[in-house]
């Protein structure tokens, strides 16, 4: 499977993989196969948020203070956990059985239970200032890995992991650029 360069962009193409084969033909899943994963056009069930999908600004840079450096430092390191385990995910057809899966669902569920753990802890420590949109967009970010972690754990079907990474790529993106880099 050839992934693209952000860990970002990564995490989505595991994700749509699951259900399109956006890594190729030969290495996801078949025609077949997706369509008995999830049938074409079917929605995927949302992940809880309070999300509107607003961008942080710059301006929240400050008001973020250590968190991102949490997302450009320790964030990168779960999510290449958790891309792992997405890529495995899909060309095992969601088959937790899978051998190829196996050892990387713990791995996954622990990164993500992890990440969500240290968001809980950063958005109880967000001061008054942070705007109402940065702060949406982390309470998105870990309502996302809370999700994956459960979905994981509970073996859910792609459909529930897919609509876990996709909110976690939308409050990603949503918080890049008050913490790039």
């Amino acid at each position: 499977m050839v992934f693209p360069a952000s860990r970002s962009a990564r995490l989505a193409c595991c994700a749509a993989a699951l259900l399109t084969a956006c890594a190729g033909p030969a290495s996801g899943p078949s025609p077949a196969s997706r369509s008995a994963l999830a049938p074409t056009g079917a929605p995927a069930p949302a992940a809880p948020s309070a999300f509107g999908g607003v961008a942080a600004a710059e301006g929240d840079r400050g008001p973020l203070g250590d968190f991102c450096g949490w997302y450009n430092d320790d964030l990168p390191q779960s999510m290449d956990t958790i891309s792992g385990f997405l890529g495995a995910f899909a060309v095992a057809d969601g088959d937790y059985g899978d051998p190829r899966v196996e050892g990387l669902a713990q791995g996954a569920e622990q990164a993500a239970g992890e990440a969500a753990d240290t968001l809980n802890d950063f958005l109880t420590g967000f001061p008054n200032d942070l705007s109402d949109s940065a702060r949406r967009a982390v309470l998105a970010l870990r309502d996302a890995l809370a999700a994956l972690a459960s979905a994981v754990r509970d073996q859910q079907g792609p459909e529930r992991v897919n609509a876990a990474v996709a909110l976690f790529d939308d409050a990603y993106k949503a918080l890049r650029p008050a913490c790039a880099a």
